[in-house]
């Protein structure tokens, strides 16, 4: 409905200290992400992001001022679809919508659904990742 639509493009070049903490974070072992010479020998031009960075390229909550109260906020599902690995020096072009909204019966009731995507592009405008996500709000 009227929540449905798009939020501005920003853009964004990933550091080398922006992709090191989500790295460590997740546990990931890879010298990829931890070794530029790791990261040169396998073919990347810098450190390599772990999967779960894109969401540390959103920077706002796109639900922000639609008077959700955050305590009620459920996480449902992320998934995340890569055409190519983000790497430390990359610009990325961001956009983001809010896709659906919906309704669905749980245990506790009546719960509100709201499922937001949000697109990464390239320097050359190709897509790289794209991160869908659904929460659930409690009555």
């Amino acid at each position: 409905p009227a929540l449905i639509g798009r939020w501005p493009e920003y853009h964004l070049r990933p550091e080398r200290l922006g992709v090191l903490p989500p790295a460590e974070a997740i546990g990931a072992r890879d010298p990829i992400h931890f070794d530029r010479e790791a990261a040169r020998a396998a073919g990347f031009a810098g450190l390599v992001a772990p999967p779960t960075f894109p969401i540390a390229l959103r920077p706002r909550d796109v639900r922000d001022g639609l008077g959700i109260d955050m305590r009620k906020l459920l996480h449902g599902e992320q998934e995340f679809l890569f055409e190519r690995p983000i790497v430390a020096g990359d610009r990325i072009s961001v956009t983001g919508e809010i896709v659906d909204v919906g309704e669905k019966v749980g245990r506790s009731g009546v719960m509100k659904t709201v499922t937001v995507l949000v697109r990464g592009f390239d320097a050359t405008n190709r897509l790289v990742f794209e991160s869908r996500s659904t929460v659930l709000i409690r009555s």
